[in-house]
This record gives C-alpha cells, structure tokens and sequence, in this order.
C-alpha cells in the first residue's frame, strides 16, 4: 500500500505544487505516456508500456526512501535503449536516424 501512497504523492507533488509551466509539461507528458495502452497490442506499444511502467516503479521506489530528489531522473533510463530500438526497427531505414539523410 505505501507503493501506491507513494506513487499519489508524486503525482500530487507534480501536478499541484510545481509552477504552471512545468504542471502542463508534466500532464501533457502523463497523456502520452498514457497513450501507449490504446497500442498495447503491437510491439512497439507494449515496449513503450513496458519502459513507462518499469520506470514508474524505479521512481516509486526511490521516492519512498529518499523523498522527491533528483534521483528520480534515473527512472527515464528505460527510455533510452527503447528509443535506439524503435529507430533502428522504423521500417523505412537502414538503421540510421531518419533525420541525418
């Protein structure tokens, strides 16, 4: 149960206490984040579930021991090598970004 108070906490913290500018940025990035579960039956939905979800938990973790810290950013990690991932799978590429042609 403290998982979950934990994890409200942060939203609260998020979404009430920080200036207007970075709340919007914060549920506009929570939308998006969001959206991964309407492409859920596809590969790339489910990976981009699974990087959302497991760096959730990271984050839940680390706020429950250490409050809200920078430490936090560490659950982003999951995005890195889902994002190499996703561009070298992009069907329309050799492997290298599609933007440096």
């Amino acid at each position: 149960m403290k998982i979950v108070q934990s994890a409200l906490e942060m939203l609260g913290i998020v979404l009430l206490r920080f200036k207007l500018l970075p709340r919007i940025w914060a549920a506009a990035l929570i939308a998006v984040n969001l959206t991964s579960l309407f492409f859920v039956d596809t590969l790339y939905g489910q990976a981009a579930l699974a990087a959302v979800v497991s760096g959730l938990i990271i984050m839940v973790i680390l706020y429950s021991r250490s409050g809200f810290t920078r430490l936090l950013g560490i659950g982003h990690i999951f995005w890195v090598p889902m994002i190499y991932w996703l561009i070298t799978e992009m069907p329309f590429n050799d492997g290298r970004p599609y933007l440096t042609e």
